[in-house]
């Protein structure tokens, strides 16, 4: 199948067009030239095909005839009923595929494969998913361009009419993508008798893209989804009553905002723009606003750290990140890097290589696998046959190893892996060590049990799917060593002193003191593990830039960092709690000063427990000062008095709500 159609595919995506496409534009920008983009989109494909043409296509493949008589008869033999009370319509069908069929998408895949290779002859790029088509012609001449667009349509309209399919010009969308402001005069490409004419943007699987690639239209039609997404919630939130925070909080993060990132890795740099966060942080304080029910002049950078929502930029360039990490490792990108895809600078820096790989299949597994109850261990009910092998992983203190042990041979191996690997990976690799002790030596028996604690490990051994480049290996080998032994994967539970899986747990944890020189293999960074690195340096530049934040003092001082857990306690809250206690961590309350700058003169007095005119009421005095609330701040907070602030930041949510409650200062707002 041509690598230029990249739907129904494994290692294929809406990304990897979008990044395809997006690379070749940004690539003739960078050299000052242009790119004239088709946008097609073939009418009721699936609906229209010939079946004719499906069987050449696959004719062409040297499939054998049988089948393909199978599937034209498959096609064929369709008969359509429709009732509509008495009346009953039946139609015989003679073309497209049927909708929702299995094999539909991969007929169709097949059949359009003759017209994606024709077209990528010469320097054209076409980029098909499933019936939507681009196609981009590259040149420092508009006139050169036009003449090659006018061939590829061309050629496109004539396989379209073979396989009984249309393409309407009035819909074919025609962008020619530079930076230049004046574009030369040239002669628009004919198709189909029509002469198309140039738009200023095009719609490309869910994405606007304007002709300089600023991503202004793009952004503000994410921000339109977003929000009508957003404001179907708020009609179920009230200020004290409708969702609760938690839930509020999961729509945003698990509907909305995949909704504001959708395409993320090819537009990231728009976010280096300050008017472009400005749109896009509509979307988030919106969010955090309804979450909370807090008063509409609460800073949004301290509901974010407290809520524990980065700022929209760098939550953006992680996602496009982790993105383009994934594209990398199944087909890696070809220097130098332009545009969007400079993000795979940040992803090179992690450490070793990444464990992963495109979902691999395995269907026919030539071992067996058996995963006991823990009753049947007790009862002494499991007596694994053969060859039998211990194997475990460990990690302790950040350090990994894994041990293989066998009674009857007397095997007893110890093994160090890098500190960037996880205890799955360990179990994994402690299987394969096993399995290559017996390739490298002589085993009488013919039966080879390996028995693990990690029932993890083994239930991905035996999935069909694998994208784990280590579990990969492992399943290789076992498939291998089963051509001459019967190999018994057996589950074993663990702490249940088993004399053999005791000693495997001692040699994997005697296997993380060994030097880190003695590490001989690295089975790479787990995908988990990375994403969570660079979720961790995405933290880091939010802390970075909460700390040198010229506003929100009250915030800094309550709120230093970001922190899940105290965020995870601070939505546990209902939502009337959560509103008075974000006010407080904020300094946004209607009391004092700040009731005065929102016009709630009757608030602006006094001090409400201790009466002190003299003295501010602001939050510092509230938590930290004020003696009227001296013997509930030591009942609930620890201490009578504060020094200030900074000494209540690592207090639990739930004391500083009591305290509040209980202080009575929040009652009537």
């Amino acid at each position: 199948i041509s690598e230029a159609q990249h739907a129904y595919r494994k290692g294929k995506s809406v990304e990897t067009a979008l990044h395809t496409l997006i690379q070749k534009i940004e690539k003739s920008m960078t050299y000052r030239e242009y790119t004239l983009v088709a946008f097609l989109d073939i009418e009721g494909a699936f609906n229209n095909i010939s079946i004719s043409a499906i069987a050449k296509a696959l004719r062409k493949r040297n499939l054998h005839d049988s089948i393909i008589e199978f599937l034209v008869k498959l096609l064929e033999c369709r008969i359509v009923s429709s009732k509509l009370g008495n009346s009953t319509l039946r139609r015989h069908i003679n073309r497209g595929t049927p909708q929702g069929g299995v094999l539909s998408p991969l007929l169709w895949i097949i059949t359009m494969d003759e017209l994606l290779e024709e077209l990528n002859m010469y320097g054209k790029v076409a980029i098909a998913y499933a019936d939507d088509l681009a196609i981009a012609i590259s040149g420092r001449f508009p006139v050169i361009l036009t003449e090659l667009m006018e061939q590829c349509l061309r050629l496109t309209s004539k396989w379209c009419e073979n396989c009984g399919l249309g393409v309407n010009p009035n819909k074919t969308e025609l962008v020619l993508f530079t930076r230049n402001n004046k574009i030369p005069e040239f002669k628009m490409p004919m198709f189909k008798g029509t002469s198309l004419s140039l738009s200023d943007k095009a719609k490309y699987l869910g994405l606007i893209l304007d002709r300089k690639l600023n991503w202004r239209l793009n952004i503000e039609e994410r921000v339109r989804k977003a929000m009508v997404a957003l404001y179907s919630c708020k009609r179920a939130i009230g200020k004290r009553w409708g969702l609760q925070p938690r839930l509020v909080h999961w729509l945003y993060t698990a509907v909305i905002r995949p909704i504001l990132f959708y395409g993320i890795l090819v537009w990231w740099p728009a976010l280096n723009k300050a008017v472009n966060r400005k749109v896009l942080n509509k979307v988030q304080r919106m969010a955090a606003l309804l979450t909370t029910s807090c008063l509409s002049s609460t800073p949004t950078k301290a509901l974010g750290i407290m809520l524990h929502l980065a700022p929209i930029h760098l939550y953006g360039e992680m996602l496009a990140a982790s993105a383009a990490l994934r594209l990398f490792i199944v087909s890696p990108w070809s220097e130098p890097f332009y545009g969007h895809s400079e993000i795979i600078k940040r992803v090179k820096r992690l450490p070793g290589d990444i464990d992963y790989t495109s979902p691999q299949l395995h269907f026919d597994n030539k071992f067996s696998i058996s995963i006991p109850s823990r009753e049947d261990w007790e009862g002494k009910l499991v007596q694994p046959e053969g060859t039998v092998f211990f194997t475990d992983g460990s990690k302790l203190d950040g350090r990994v190893g894994g041990g293989v042990y066998s009674e009857s041979l007397g095997v007893e191996i110890s093994f160090r892996l890098p500190d960037h690997c996880s205890v799955f990976q360990a179990e994994v690799v402690a299987i394969e060590e096993a399995l290559n002790w017996v390739n490298s030596n002589e085993v009488s028996s013919r039966v080879i049990s390996v028995l693990s604690d990690s029932q993890a490990a083994i239930k991905a051994l035996s999935r069909t799917t694998t994208s784990s480049r280590s579990t990969l290996r492992c399943k290789n080998l076992l498939n291998d060593l089963a051509e001459k032994y019967s190999i018994n994967l057996v589950w074993v539970p663990g702490h249940r002193d088993i004399r053999g899986n005791c000693k495997a747990d001692e040699l994997a944890r005697n296997g993380t003191k060994m030097p880190s020189t003695s590490i001989a293999r690295d089975p790479g960074t787990p995908l988990a593990n990375v994403r969570l690195l660079l979720n961790k340096e995405m933290l880091n530049k939010a802390e970075k830039e909460w700390q040198e934040e010229r506003m929100c003092k009250t915030s800094r001082a309550l709120w230093p960092e970001y922190n899940a857990r105290r965020s995870n306690n601070l939505l546990s809250l209902s939502r009337g709690s959560i509103s008075k206690v974000i006010a407080v961590l904020t300094g946004h309350w209607l009391i004092g000063r700040h009731a005065a700058r929102m016009g709630v003169l009757s608030q602006d007095g006094p001090c409400k427990s201790c009466g002190d005119e003299e003295e501010e009421v602001t939050v510092e005095h509230f938590l930290c000062h004020c003696p009227a609330l001296a013997r509930k701040r030591e009942s609930i907070l620890g201490q009578p008095f504060f020094n200030n602030l900074a000494d209540l930041a690592s207090s639990r949510i739930s004391d500083t709500w009591l305290f509040i409650d209980r202080s009575g200062w929040l009652n009537d707002g």
